[in-house]
């Protein structure tokens, strides 16, 4: 019988590590504190229910978004 650990640890970032961050990407701060609320609010839970495993995987890719959503709104 093959036992799984359902009681994973997941550490959720505090705001400066977040805007720290986004900082060291060249993203602006309120990009971080946009991001901060809004998987704080889904208690860093991603659109399907799964924990956020990796909360720099997932800000790397708002970063991204971001900056091209700038890049071309300019």
């Amino acid at each position: 019988m093959r036992h799984t650990n359902m009681f994973i640890h997941h550490s959720t970032p505090a705001l400066s590590e977040v805007k720290n961050y986004f900082s060291s990407r060249g993203a602006p701060e309120q990009e971080a504190v946009a991001f901060f609320f809004v998987y704080e609010c889904r208690h860093w839970r991603a659109r399907r229910g799964h924990f956020i495993k990796s909360w720099k995987t997932t800000a790397l890719r708002w970063i991204q978004y971001a900056l091209l959503a700038q890049a071309t709104a300019a």
